[in-house]
Formats: C-alpha cells, structure tokens, sequence
C-alpha cells in the first residue's frame, strides 16, 4: 500500500484511494487462501487465470469503485 500510495502523490489523502488499494491487496490475500483450499492444478490454474481478470478489470475500471466509495466517504 506503501508504494501505492508514494509513487503516486496526491495534494490531499483521499479515504477512497486508500480503500480502492486495499481491496487489490485483499483480493490478492483471498486468492491466495483459496488456492490452498483447491486440490487440483487445473483448478489452481482457472482459479488463479479468473482472479487475475477480475484484478485487472478492477484496475482498469478503477474510476467507478473510487467514484462509488468517494460518494459515501467524502
């Protein structure tokens, strides 16, 4: 979140951005808990392809989570 944060600078800390950066890291931990809970490498392997899609989605819309989460914070 760190890096997140500081190669991007923003003038004012927006609770929105904060929030938008921590759910990438929260799917990212869920993801990893799951995948020991899968027992088999084909599973793994569509598993790990659906999360990476729904990640990059996620970061490629990310306007309208941050835009729907400003709403309700700011």
């Amino acid at each position: 979140m760190w890096f997140g944060l500081h190669f991007v600078p923003q003038p004012d800390p927006y609770t929105a951005e904060y929030i938008a950066i921590s759910i990438i890291y929260m799917l990212w931990a869920v993801s990893y808990w799951f995948q020991f809970k899968i027992s088999t490498t084909k599973k793994i392997i569509l598993f790990n392809f659906a999360v990476i899609i729904l990640v990059v989605l996620y970061i490629f819309f990310i306007y309208y989570p941050i835009s729907f989460l400003e709403y309700f914070l700011e």
